[in-house]
């Protein structure tokens, strides 16, 4: 069969389809990282001392490159830690944390702009909603627990 097996192209087909799932999922947790959501992720995370987000923050980004230098491909911790990492930078005390916030606010309110321009009523909550729900509902068929 000229281009491959059949299983060999179900498998190419997956694995962009679990990379275009992290991408939904990275645009989902920065999109609710920007909404009061993100406020109360931020605030439950806020409750403990400084040093505890930087932690939580430093193990988020370990994990997802531990997962994605395994085998190329995001799984689901990845995934999760795609969709609270941003909540969890704004949680982080210091000039990250005001970074994070004034970058996620400005391009959640250029999208909202966009959409209310485009469909007549922009919910910012409702596109971050939506971009987490396309990534879960994705990653049930493409997104593999541990690699395997």
């Amino acid at each position: 069969m000229r281009g491959g097996s059949k299983e060999s192209k179900k498998e190419k087909v997956r694995l962009v389809l679990s990379w275009v799932a992290y991408g939904f999922a990275l645009a989902g947790g920065a999109a609710i990282a920007a909404t009061f959501v993100g406020d109360v992720l931020a605030g439950l995370v806020g409750l403990f001392p400084g040093w505890v987000a930087i932690i939580v923050f430093v193990a988020g980004i370990i994990a997802t490159g531990i997962d994605l230098f395994l085998d190329s491909e995001p799984n689901k911790v990845a995934l999760y830690v795609a969709m609270v990492l941003p909540s969890v930078a704004r949680a982080v005390p210091g000039k990250l944390s005001d970074a994070v916030t004034s970058a996620l606010n400005h391009a959640l309110s250029q999208v909202t702009n966009a959409l209310g321009a485009w469909l007549g009523a922009g919910s910012a909550f409702g596109f971050a909603v939506t971009l987490i729900a396309v990534a879960l509902l994705m990653a049930r068929r493409t997104v593999v627990n541990d690699g395997r």
